[in-house]
């Protein structure tokens, strides 16, 4: 099976009249447009995406997806169940953290940061302990001394 771009529908394809050909869903970004012209076609439902190669960097909602009208229902169907899976990815309000403030920031950091309490006592206790033998083993030594 050749695997190419379908951008037209050719005239081989059961005589298409004009008006026959409909968008059926518009896109900012192509990605997503291409991943569900991708479904549609392994639904075998042709389609074609158009206005891809904009020039904008971020889309502006002009990128569509065009199917024949007389596979709309089956089409519109495998839409909507593409996007009800989509709404189910999106980041839950409760976690998103868009509209905290400084405070907020700084809660969540607290919560989330090691607590470092029983640290230093530790590091204290260890220099303390090494400063001990150090000074046990210049003062005591039988051999000589290290100067």
């Amino acid at each position: 099976m050749e695997d190419k771009n379908l951008d037209f529908f050719s005239e081989e394809n059961q005589g298409f009249g004009p008006g026959e050909i409909i968008i059926i869903k518009f896109f900012y970004f192509e990605t997503p447009a291409r991943l569900y012209a991708a479904r549609l076609k392994e639904a075998e439902i042709p389609s074609f995406v158009s206005n891809a190669t904009t020039s904008i960097p971020f889309g502006n909602g002009s990128i569509s997806l065009h199917i024949r009208k007389v596979d709309q229902e089956k089409a519109a169907h495998i839409i909507h169940q593409l996007d009800k899976r989509n709404l189910l990815n999106e980041i839950n309000e409760d976690e998103s953290f868009h509209d905290a403030d400084h405070d907020d920031i700084a809660y969540q950091k607290a919560l989330h940061e090691k607590d470092g309490r029983f640290f230093t006592p530790i590091v204290i206790f260890a220099i303390i302990i090494i400063a001990f033998m150090v000074a046990h083993f210049v003062f005591n030594n039988p051999v000589g001394s290290w100067r």
